[in-house]
């Protein structure tokens, strides 16, 4: 079965470091790819199905709505609201169409070679970010309305979420930077039992 160099890289990753074998899902037999890309198996059980997003790297441009200015040195300056919330929210919906037709625990897997990270999935799902400036605690609730979008009532129906930070070598996978979003009891027993995770940041 082909599969894509992220698909290779994931499985990879987990083999080494966790020693988690994911299996690919022959697609050939669902709908319109309506398949999840991965599941593990275990003494002849399904442990559960996961989905893989990637986000590729956007560079800035007048087309993905950045500002840009030139300057008469010759710099450039460029700067623009993150779309980082939509993005993550339809990754979340699309996701969930193909892992909701399974009745085993769900997990969503994001290999990220953007300048995003897992504060922007943490913000997505909760609709907000608590970060302080000196000694004031501030709630940007920026993500709110992606949040309680189109993924306000799947979001919680994925058990487990797992971000990875991409070190872009493709030959340093020690590198990758892993980040665990534990959503229910569930998706606790799978980090914890097959991935040996106890915290969210590994």
């Amino acid at each position: 079965m082909k599969l894509k160099q992220s698909e290779r890289h994931i499985q990879e990753l987990f083999r080494t470091r966790y020693g988690v074998t994911l299996e690919k899902i022959d697609e050939g037999g669902g709908s319109d790819g309506q398949t999840a890309d991965f599941e593990l198996i275990k003494s002849n059980k399904r442990v559960f199905v996961c989905e893989l997003k990637e986000f590729e790297r956007v560079e800035p441009s007048k087309k993905h709505n950045w500002t840009i200015i030139q300057h008469p040195d010759g710099s450039e300056e460029t700067y623009g609201a993150s779309n980082a919330p939509n993005r993550i929210s339809r990754c979340i919906y699309e996701a969930y169409k193909q892992l909701g037709r399974y009745r085993e625990p769900k997990v969503l897997i994001f290999l990220n070679h953007d300048a995003m990270d897992y504060r922007d999935l943490e913000e997505t799902y909760r609709g907000y970010l608590i970060f302080e400036v000196g000694e004031t605690r501030i709630k940007n609730t920026y993500a709110k309305r992606a949040s309680e979008g189109i993924i306000k009532d799947v979001k919680t129906m994925i058990d487990l979420y797992i971000w990875v930070d991409s070190s872009n070598t493709r030959v340093g996978l020690q590198d990758d930077m892993v980040t665990f979003l534990f959503v229910s009891k569930i998706g606790r027993k799978i980090a914890t039992d097959n991935f040996g995770i106890i915290s969210e940041t590994a």
